[in-house]
């Protein structure tokens, strides 16, 4: 029955503040099925195993990827190597015949914007859609023909994914090299989201966050973004300000789980907006299609206020 589904029992929560915190992306391309735990028992076997030890707590995230007609053949695996956070977007794609060289690169340091010398810089937008028939019901039925339909459109920029957090938003994808999470995309909002990216801007409505923010600075990159229809993809920053009043930069695993956070969004221009992000609780709901009910949190940033630019700020 379709109100079974977590997508659909779901349909209300909101989508800012949902995007995992992650600030480095590791995706390998790896044809064929899937298990339920990609990395811990599927097609890379060892090394899979190893990737998810070393990654682990940390801000870099391995995911496996695969085109739906790609089949397991070939001497060599695409590999992209991302950095996501503002002001420091960068990509990295190589092709890899020996993917242990993998256990070469310092992934952690990945997460932190070094990017391993390997492969070749590139910008070129890819949408990385999540689904895994054995993890959950909706990214399968939902995941799949978006793939499908989309490729179609932007050949060799649209790719499956393993598990991104949030089945019950599905179809759910992300967008590299900018570490931007989209949720309930239909092919009209993905195409979108593609076309955006090409011309470096960033569609709002189906965002889910910027992966490389805490969820309650994703929250208010989007208030802003919403309130004064600011497209710009990389054109924001969010600083906390401190109990003293000083801004701080906050590291994208930092767990900011009070009542309320304060911060300042700064655009390029020398715009500015103070933000206040409330933080509340959801009644339990199944964040997966057949799991158990798990309470829930969201953020809600009240309305952005002007400031003064931000390069007269004394913090």
């Amino acid at each position: 029955m379709s109100e079974d589904y977590c997508s659909t029992i779901n349909a209300r929560e909101p989508l800012p503040g949902t995007a995992p915190p992650v600030s480095g992306w590791v995706i390998i391309e790896a044809p064929g099925s899937w298990p339920n735990k990609p990395l811990l028992d599927g097609p890379l076997g060892a090394l899979g195993v190893e990737l998810a030890a070393r990654t682990k707590g940390t801000a870099t995230r391995v995911q496996l990827a695969r085109q739906p007609e790609r089949t397991g053949e070939g001497s060599s695996r695409r590999v992209w190597f991302a950095h996501t956070a503002p002001g420091g977007v960068r990509q990295r794609i190589a092709e890899l015949s020996d993917l242990d060289s993998l256990l070469d690169v310092d992934l952690i340091a990945l997460g932190q914007g070094q990017l391993p010398p390997v492969g070749r810089t590139d910008m070129t937008p890819h949408l990385f859609v999540c689904q895994n028939g054995k993890r959950d019901a909706c990214c399968a039925r939902l995941g799949r023909p978006l793939v499908t339909a989309l490729a179609a459109e932007f050949p060799g920029q649209v790719y499956e994914t393993t598990h991104l957090n949030g089945h019950r938003f599905a179809p759910t994808a992300l967008l590299l090299p900018y570490g931007v999470i989209h949720g309930r995309l239909d092919l009209a909002g993905a195409r979108e989201v593609l076309t955006a990216a090409t011309y470096r801007r960033t569609v709002i409505a189906s965002s889910r966050g910027r992966s490389a923010l805490p969820q309650p600075l994703q929250v208010a990159e989007l208030a802003v973004r919403s309130a004064y229809d600011v497209t710009g993809i990389d054109v924001l920053d969010v600083l906390k300000v401190g109990a003293t009043g000083k801004f701080l930069t906050v590291p994208t695993l930092t767990k900011l789980d009070g009542p309320q956070v304060e911060v300042e969004v700064r655009h390029v221009d020398g715009r500015s907006w103070r933000v206040v992000v409330d933080h509340s609780e959801i009644s339990p709901r199944p964040e997966s299609c057949g799991g158990a009910l798990v309470a829930g949190k969201s953020y809600v940033a009240r309305n952005p206020e002007f400031t003064a630019p931000w390069w007269t700020a004394a913090g």
